[in-house]
């Protein structure tokens, strides 16, 4: 028998006791909490103890992980832009990318609303963290790009600057019956 300050042996020790010190998989693990969170309670009631909880780690390795809500917020924004992109980028090319580019762009806020609701949050979220802004970028990419062949398509591509890529230009676009 071990004496006090002594480790057991592996053998000695219960399967059920042991419990390793890191988690492993804890930034996966806790995006994938903070979606489920986010979709059961809203934005707002999401605390990182219930995230924390969900994700099947203490509040302060959640805490010291991601170094706060912002830093967890942040990460599962940059992870719901990846996410996003992944799900467009198939639809949005062609000239009717941006028709069919943006039904995508629907259907995954319908059926990733925990994402969703981060992603478009920016008060919650470190705008200037390289790996957010770089998710973040390349998710409008692929709808700007879908957005400007769409309308080059139905225009001289030579008469089309960036100031018809604007927001009133990508609405009147985004509602066009053509």
């Amino acid at each position: 028998m071990a004496t006090r300050g002594q480790r057991y042996p592996p053998a000695v020790i219960d399967a059920e006791d042991r419990r390793p010190y890191h988690h492993g998989a804890l930034r996966a693990a806790a995006i994938a909490a903070t979606v489920a969170e986010v979709e059961e309670v809203g934005i707002s009631a999401a605390s990182m103890r219930g995230i924390a909880r969900r994700a099947g780690v203490t509040h302060a390795a959640l805490a010291h992980h991601f170094a706060g809500k912002t830093g967890l917020f942040t990460a599962v924004a940059a992870e719901g832009f990846r996410r996003m992109a992944a799900a467009i980028r198939p639809a949005a090319a062609g000239d009717l990318g941006f028709l069919t580019g943006g039904v995508e762009y629907v259907r995954f806020a319908l059926e990733n609303r925990g994402f969703y609701e981060v992603v478009f949050r920016p008060s919650l979220c470190d705008q200037d963290d390289p790996d957010f802004r770089a998710a973040r970028t390349e998710a409008f990419d692929i709808l700007y790009g879908s957005a400007r062949q769409s309308l080059v398509s139905m225009s001289d591509a030579d008469t089309v600057t960036e100031s018809d890529m604007d927001q009133p230009a990508m609405t009147r676009l985004a509602t066009s019956d053509s």
